[in-house]
């Protein structure tokens, strides 16, 4: 979820950003730009992920949830600070 906000915020400033060195650009056009760019993302990033799971699983087992995928997938905690043998009852 941070990478939306981070690209798309640092997207969207760079299409407004346009305004401050060109004279001749309408905020109109901006405007147009990023709802084009977005819907365009938005629909493809859809169809990929749609085509992707009539592939292949994307999600991984309840169990590999549960167990955290740092563990599943490299042996170890990546934060071990905050794994549940560290949690107070």
């Amino acid at each position: 979820m941070g990478a939306i906000s981070v690209h798309g915020s640092a997207g969207i400033w760079g299409i407004f950003a346009v305004m401050f060195s060109n004279p001749d650009a309408s905020f109109l056009v901006q405007l147009t730009g990023t709802v084009v760019v977005f819907a365009w993302m938005f629909g493809t990033t859809m169809v990929v992920l749609w085509l992707f799971k009539r592939v292949m699983n994307l999600r991984v087992s309840a169990e590999e949830e549960a167990e955290g995928m740092d563990v599943h997938e490299c042996g170890m905690h990546a934060y071990p600070e905050f794994g549940p043998d560290q949690i107070r009852k």
